[in-house]
């Protein structure tokens, strides 16, 4: 069963997570098929991207395309469990990354199963930032 696919972008200050400023954009629900996001930030800033993801399905987030590492450089992933014991419920796949200059950087994440990388996605998630 492929992991419930709801994705929640944060954007958060380079001093922690959320800090001063932060934008939230929800979608990704089931039926919808593939999504994108935008949103813009500051060079040193850094971007949380957190994806509905359970361990126990076959598929799992991926990157598939990796931004322009001169504008966004990838710092980490990790997976944070749901809050709630209930069978059924996902937990959330955290990808962060820092802007480092000005410029335009697109990530695009796809469910799949791994070592599928040279299959299509069965859902994608494209994230652009625009750093100023």
């Amino acid at each position: 069963m492929v992991a419930a696919v709801m994705c929640l972008f944060m954007l958060g200050a380079s001093t922690g997570f959320c800090g001063d400023e932060q934008k939230q954009i929800k979608g990704c629900e089931k039926e919808q098929k593939d999504s994108a996001y935008s949103a813009d930030g500051k060079v040193g800033q850094v971007f949380e991207i957190l994806l509905d993801s359970n361990p126990a399905a076959s598929s799992q987030w991926q990157v598939v395309s990796p931004p322009d590492e001169k504008v966004l450089k990838f710092m980490g992933s990790h997976y944070r469990p749901p809050i709630t014991r209930m069978a059924g419920p996902s937990g959330k796949a955290i990808w962060t990354f820092k802007a480092f200059s000005p410029g335009r950087a697109v990530i695009v994440f796809g469910c799949l199963r791994p070592g599928e990388k040279d299959k299509k996605p069965t859902k994608t998630v494209t994230v652009t930032i625009n750093v100023r």
